[in-house]
């Protein structure tokens, strides 16, 4: 059997899939991320103003792949760091105005790749498959 008719192969393409989606969708609506961006830019969409530490663990990367990503979209005007009133050693990643004002752009692309998904799976569908996946994750 090869890789990509194992589960972890068949997740891997999924998940391959869907980034390579969200990066076409992206492109074509001019918002200046990557699919992998995205998952921070809506990070702090929903927590504005986390640690960097936070902001790895929500998004599931390591503290210095978060620190280049962060660069990256501070480079491009997206977010700033804000050092924290009560503790200047900690700095909290907050999205700029220009951040901000891609929202709503975020939120419809969301939503596409939501409805997306749920024309392909139906939601029992999603449903049993969020399943068993939150077992995979829990399991280890």
């Amino acid at each position: 059997m090869n890789y990509h008719q194992t589960l972890e192969g068949l997740i891997d393409l999924a998940n391959h899939e869907l980034l390579r989606k969200m990066d076409a969708l992206l492109s074509k609506n001019n918002i200046p991320v990557s699919s992998e961006q995205f998952k921070m830019v809506w990070c702090l969409l929903e927590n504005d103003g986390i640690s960097q530490q936070k902001l790895a663990n929500k998004i599931g990367r390591n503290r210095a792949s978060t620190g280049r990503m962060v660069d990256t979209l501070y480079n491009k005007g997206l977010l700033k760091r804000v050092a924290k009133k009560d503790d200047k050693r900690i700095n909290l990643i907050v999205l700029t105005e220009k951040g901000k004002a891609l929202e709503s752009k975020i939120r419809l692309l969301k939503k596409e790749i939501d409805d997306y998904i749920l024309k392909i799976l139906g939601e029992k569908g999603i449903n049993d498959t969020k399943k068993a996946l939150e077992k995979i994750i829990n399991g280890f």
